[in-house]
C-alpha cells in the first residue's frame, strides 16, 4: 500500500520522556524505503495552561518540506476527507505557531 498523496499525522517517536512529542501533518508526496516525504507542517504537542490539558500548535509560520524516516515514526495516521480528524487537522495548521518561549528544543526529529 503506498501512501503517496494521502493526507496525514505523523507522530514521532521520542528519545527522552522530557522531549516534547513532534507531530508532522501533511501530505505524502513520495515514499522511499527508508522513509516518507512530507509537505506540510511540523507540530509539538504541549501542555495549554488555561485549558489544562495537551494541544497540537505548528512550530513555524510556513508549510515545508519533509523527510521522515520510518526509523523516526511512532504511528502514521490517514486523515479522511471530513472526519473528525480532518476537522482537527484544518484547526491545528491554522493556529497561531510557538513563540519562542514555548517552543521545546531538542524534539525527536
Amino acid at each position: 500500500m503506498s501512501l503517496e498523496g494521502e493526507k496525514v499525522r505523523i507522530v514521532c517517536i521520542k528519545s527522552y520522556e522530557e522531549e516534547p512529542l513532534d507531530v508532522i501533518r501533511g501530505t505524502v508526496t513520495n515514499e522511499w524505503p527508508t522513509g516518507l516525504k512530507v509537505s506540510g507542517r511540523h507540530c509539538q504537542k504541549i501542555m495549554e495552561e488555561s485549558l489544562g490539558r495537551m494541544i497540537e500548535r505548528p512550530v513555524d509560520e510556513e508549510t515545508k518540506v519533509m523527510f521522515v524516516p520510518f526509523s523516526s515514526i511512532k504511528f502514521c495516521e490517514i486523515i479522511v476527507e471530513g472526519s473528525k480528524s480532518d476537522m482537527i487537522d484544518r484547526q491545528v495548521k491554522m493556529g497561531k505557531p510557538l513563540t519562542g518561549s514555548e517552543l521545546k528544543r531538542g524534539g525527536s526529529i
